[in-house]
């Protein structure tokens, strides 16, 4: 298990309007598996910062529940890929950790 936090910006366009704003994720990972190969599940808890104000009647608060696939060298360090799907959509991630 592993505490993650981080500031975003995030974008979403409807047929009539556009919206976007700031974000602040806080959530804990669980990993679980072997070798390479890991079955990641992210619980925690998102601050969103709306831009238009007739969203005011809105929470700020979001919860996050992620189900995923995690493929990461066991020393931590190289290829990273992710997929997930979960309350905050459907995700795929390629990087490399160091």
């Amino acid at each position: 298990m592993f505490g993650c936090a981080g500031v975003g910006g995030w974008y979403f366009i409807t047929i009539s309007k556009n919206y976007y704003g700031y974000s602040m994720p806080l959530y804990f990972s669980f990993l679980i598996g072997s070798r390479n190969n890991y079955f990641e599940t992210d619980l925690g808890v998102r601050y969103t910062a709306f831009s238009k104000r007739s969203l005011k009647d809105i929470s700020p608060l979001f919860s996050i529940l992620n189900l995923g696939y995690r493929y990461q060298r066991q020393d931590g360090k190289g290829l990273m890929f992710r997929s997930f799907i979960g309350s905050e959509g459907i995700g795929i991630g390629i990087g490399k950790a160091f």
